[in-house]
């Protein structure tokens, strides 16, 4: 219990952490901009985004789509605005920023992805896309680190990492114990906490899906995407189980330790 209490905690500072991230990535023209936008969007006001919109964009059939959109929107204000999450691509032209709004009414929640393209060595932006849907229940209740419709394959995920963090500071202790050289004993105190591979879920669809070939500190990982849940990650004890297995041989056959 102890161990997943640990383990909550870490994850809960990781998204706090994320959070500050966030506000620092955005500037004041980026917000500016980006919340003028939603705002003609709710006014019903399509064609006056022409002066933000890229040059191949401003074609009927994209107004008809930003049409689609603004009726998504309520036009009354908001009760709370709220910038949940900001990223970059990197493109030939420029960058792409996207910038995630959280706008909450009485029971409602919209979700709205502004996309601003920005040519190397320019100032300004371009809108390039956006898109707008209505959550049903707030961003931090439907994307957060939570358990409310957490199922078995959520527990099970989360006590594998449990089960590969033991198995990893068990190895580490062998390897503190063991006697052998301080030099040579904290390369394989290090090895002992790294994590290989895995599995991968989508924490608010549940969604499980293996990874490739990556090495990562300890046995668990937390990432959150720009405008979506956040990803657990599971990596296998791989090198923990090495040391365990091969270490009670060698001492078994009085030959030179692994942790050596």
């Amino acid at each position: 219990m102890k161990l997943l209490l640990v383990l909550f905690i870490a994850t809960l500072l990781s998204a706090c952490t994320q959070m500050e991230s966030i506000q620092r990535n955005v500037t004041s023209q980026e917000e500016s901009i980006a919340e003028e936008i939603i705002f003609m969007l709710q006014q019903k006001k399509v064609k006056n985004l022409e002066r933000f919109l890229e040059k191949s964009l401003k074609t009927e059939n994209n107004y008809k789509q930003l049409e689609k959109i603004a009726s998504v929107l309520p036009s009354e204000s908001p009760e709370k605005v709220m910038l949940v999450g900001a990223g970059v691509r990197q493109r030939l032209m420029g960058n792409i920023n996207l910038l995630v709004y959280e706008y909450s009414y009485m029971k409602q929640w919209y979700l709205i992805e502004i996309y601003l393209m920005q040519h190397y060595g320019k100032d300004d932006f371009e809108l390039v896309n956006i898109n707008a849907n209505q959550l049903p229940d707030s961003f931090a209740a439907t994307f957060g680190f939570n358990f409310r419709n957490a199922g078995i394959l959520h527990y099970g995920l989360l006590i594998g990492a449990v089960l590969s963090l033991l198995i990893m500071f068990y190895s580490f202790l062998l390897c503190v114990f063991s006697p052998v050289k301080i030099k040579q004993k904290w390369k394989w105190m290090l090895l002992s906490l790294l994590g290989v591979s895995g599995l991968s879920m989508n924490w608010t669809t549940g969604e499980v899906a293996s990874q490739a070939f990556i090495v990562n500190l300890l046995s668990f990982g937390l990432n959150k995407t720009a405008s979506g849940p956040f990803i657990f990650n599971v990596f296998f004890p791989i090198p923990a189980l090495l040391i365990i297995a091969f270490r009670n041989k060698v001492i078994i056959g009085k030959s030179k330790d692994i942790c050596e």
